[in-house]
């Protein structure tokens, strides 16, 4: 899967819009009756955050999987330190300096997405410790509003620490294949068996304990790991991919729908522990449809613009478009009674573009050295 697939971009730009105006309705208030019939797609926008879960499993495995085919001699540690080496300067100078900035900037401007935790860690400095050492998905909860978002990258920590490891360890396609399906049916059943017995006011299976522990949802990343790993054979093959694709979409629509795929309300019904695991399947067979099919119809729609800049800017935008929120709210909804529904949808304009212009900002001065910094470890292919 050679240089960057153009669609999956479009794929990145919805997913991180997604989460936006899911962020930015809940954090404004805004009534959701008065958005009529869109109010099932903006309260089931938390699923972009699950779009960008299975896509990086998918792309992470090919990877890997083109990297051996071009350097099947090099040694394990090598394989690693290069992998790892790669997802550090991807992530964490971005990550690390947004953190900061933001605490930092709290101390004099009143950001209510940013404040409550700012306010924590002036109180008791060890509160930033999970953020830092990224496990504060197992101790924040979203108590932090958009800023929570955060949570994500403490499971994509954890994915990258484990899954490199399996696919050394576990050489032969066939073997992965079954290591992978194994992890993503444990991880199921393990999560439905927290929504149906576990503690749901507090504890260890809460409901929003069980939304953002990495050890029951880390398989939102892993079903892109197995398509990844099928895609050479069955999900090369168009019937059955595109077959696929659609049964996994039309299992989703139908747990929307009836109210059965998200575990945020209470009680979680059982269908949303099926739900996240079905949402990633899905991302992931369409992952693997524009990748196989560029030209398509479906692919070219992902690259009208401005998918495709949103998209490259959208790691970037999804670390500061809580900042970008409050500033949004700020403009649009403050000097007004009463905002409407067009006053929403300006607001979500807005914020896309604060967070788009801060990204661009962001990726000039900060993630565009280290890209280059990236490049001094990608493989070069041997002569064969």
């Amino acid at each position: 899967m050679p240089g960057r697939v153009a669609p999956l971009d479009g794929i990145r730009a919805i997913a991180v819009m997604m989460v936006i105006v899911f962020h930015t309705t809940s954090l404004s208030g805004f009534p959701l009756s008065w958005l009529g019939p869109l109010a099932t797609p903006v309260v089931h926008g938390w699923m972009g955050v699950d779009l960008f879960f299975a896509m990086s499993g998918f792309l992470i495995t090919r990877l890997w999987i083109d990297e051996e085919a071009s350097a099947p001699a090099e040694a394990a540690a090598s394989r690693l330190r290069r992998f790892y080496a790669r997802r550090s300067l991807r992530i964490l100078p971005l990550y690390y300096f947004t953190l900061v900035a933001f605490i930092v900037l709290a101390r004099w401007v009143p950001l209510p997405s940013i404040v409550p935790f700012a306010r924590r860690v002036a109180s008791h400095p060890g509160r930033l410790v999970p953020y830092l050492f990224f496990y504060s998905n197992y101790v924040d909860f979203g108590r932090d509003g958009a800023f929570a978002a955060r949570w994500s990258l403490g499971v994509e920590e954890h994915f990258y620490l484990l899954w490199p490891c399996a696919l050394l360890l576990a050489r032969s396609r066939r073997t992965r294949i079954i290591v992978a399906a194994a992890a993503c049916a444990s991880i199921l059943a393990l999560r439905c068996f927290a929504i149906v017995y576990g503690d749901h006011k507090h504890g260890w299976a809460s409901y929003m304990y069980v939304h953002y522990a990495s050890h029951l949802r880390i398989d939102s990343i892993l079903w892109g790991c197995l398509v990844a790993l099928l895609y050479e054979t069955a999900v090369r093959e168009v019937r059955a991919r595109r077959l696929g694709l659609a049964l996994a979409t039309s299992a989703l629509a139908l747990l929307i729908v009836t109210g059965e795929a998200t575990i945020l309300r209470t009680p979680a019904p059982l269908g949303a522990g099926l739900g996240s695991s079905v949402l990633a399947l899905a991302a992931a067979l369409l992952c693997a449809e524009v990748t196989a099919a560029p030209r398509s119809i479906l692919a070219r729609a992902l690259m009208l613009p401005p998918l495709p800049q949103i998209g490259f800017h959208s790691y970037a935008i999804y670390l500061t478009h809580p900042l970008a929120i409050d500033v949004a709210i700020d403009l649009v909804f403050r000097p007004v009674a009463v905002p409407t529904i067009w006053h929403w949808l300006l607001l979500n304009v807005v914020t896309v573009a604060l967070a788009m212009g801060a990204s661009m900002i962001l990726h000039a001065t900060l993630e565009r050295p280290f890209r280059a910094l990236r490049a001094r470890f990608r493989v070069a292919p041997q002569a064969t």
